[in-house]
């Protein structure tokens, strides 16, 4: 009896891994959403597939497409143009639902996840246009809908060499308040770890061009299991992909104008 009542008194350990995509489950990609400045009038292109680097390996998602800075003809309060992005579905579809403070049951929350016992968000990647500069996007759940915060994904610089598969770690601190593309004064302890509505990535770089970035999972660590991932990320010095087989390297999208900016 005694034993049984310390077990129930033992406090909960906090937990130090959280997936929030693995790509290698195809039913992780109905919970994905795409968007770009056609959705205004623009020309950009923005596609999120399943995909499978070789014959052998485990399925990862395409993030592809073409930027297209050039502004619409027809809409002339579009001011600048030039974006792409994929996100993760919100979890009440209504895009103009109220924010509300509380919740009563979470089921009626309008967030998908707790990020407050962690330390570090962490990307799988690579980059197949590692000139292009990526952001990571991460939405809470607050009276802005506009609201954003976001970090630069870095990755290697394509300097004649071949793309390899990265372990990238971003700390959840250094994530900055933007709105609408401008940083935003934000204030200690204003990104609620507790209420995170969607995460997410984007290109907006200014440059016209295809972009293709592969990506196999995104999750949250601290702990043990951010030091376990670490350790192995600099130990890993041997790429999981050749890129430079034809047979497993994605054709990028034609880097022609689009027909429609015509």
């Amino acid at each position: 009896m005694f034993k049984s009542l310390v077990k129930h008194l033992k406090t909960p350990q906090r937990p130090t891994r959280l997936c929030i995509l693995d790509f290698s489950d195809p039913a992780t990609f109905p919970r994905i959403q795409t968007t770009s400045d056609s959705s205004l009038g623009g020309y950009s292109t923005a596609y999120f597939d399943p995909y499978r680097p070789a014959t052998e390996s485990p399925l990862v998602a395409r993030f592809h497409g073409l930027l297209n800075p050039t502004l619409p003809k027809g809409n002339p309060k579009v001011l600048q143009s030039g974006w792409a992005m994929f996100k993760t579905k919100n979890r009440i579809k209504d895009p103009k639902a109220q924010f509300k403070p509380f919740y009563i049951f979470k089921s009626q929350a309008n967030f998908w996840w707790d990020w407050s016992p962690f330390q570090v968000l962490h990307l799988r990647v690579l980059n197949l246009t590692p000139n292009r500069k990526f952001m990571v996007n991460v939405q809470t759940d607050t009276m802005s809908r506009t609201d954003l915060y976001q970090h630069r994904l870095f990755t290697r610089p394509g300097d004649n060499e071949t793309p390899v598969w990265e372990n990238i770690f971003i700390d959840l601190s250094e994530f900055v308040l933007t709105n609408r593309g401008s940083v935003q004064i934000q204030y200690e302890a204003e990104f609620e770890k507790d209420r995170i509505k969607s995460v997410g990535l984007s290109l907006a770089d200014g440059q016209h061009g295809p972009f293709d970035l592969l990506v196999d999972k995104i999750e949250v660590l601290s702990g043990y299991d951010y030091y376990q991932e670490m350790k192995q990320a600099r130990n890993s010095n041997i790429p999981l992909l050749n890129v430079k087989d034809e047979e497993t390297v994605p054709q990028l999208c034609e880097s022609n104008e689009n027909k429609n900016s015509d």
